[in-house]
């Protein structure tokens, strides 16, 4: 892990992460955040979609365990970065980012909710 550390770019992830958090994002209303994680992904040469999930289904899906908030719709952010080789492993890197209110740049120091949580492991996780 220690030979990849020189590819991380610090500034890089602190400029995204302060992007993304500026975005108001809700539980519930995550759509502008999730289309911002795409418009990254697309600058950084990804490949990224929005996917707009049937909630009535999943509602009424066996098991279904409610929800912690309400909700008109649910929207995620599907990011693909693919690998060279078809027949390898994969990895999935999930992270939430309903986090409210905008982002606070001083220096060198990321505020706002979601900066030390979900949010900012999404951003990191793009970046490596």
């Amino acid at each position: 892990m220690s030979a990849a550390v020189h590819l991380v770019d610090a500034a890089a992830i602190a400029r995204d992460l302060s992007r993304l958090v500026r975005v108001p994002s809700v539980t519930g209303a995550e759509r502008a955040a999730a289309a911002e994680v795409v418009a990254m992904a697309h600058e950084h040469s990804l490949r990224a979609q929005l996917i707009e999930y049937d909630l009535e289904a999943l509602r009424a899906a066996p098991g279904h365990p409610g929800e912690e908030s309400s909700r008109s719709e649910l929207v995620a952010a599907i990011v693909t970065l693919p690998g060279s080789d078809p027949a390898a492993a994969r990895l999935c890197l999930n992270g939430h980012i309903d986090v409210v209110p905008p982002a606070l740049r001083r220096g060198s120091a990321t505020r706002g909710r979601g900066t030390s949580t979900a949010a900012s492991y999404t951003v990191a996780g793009r970046s490596t």
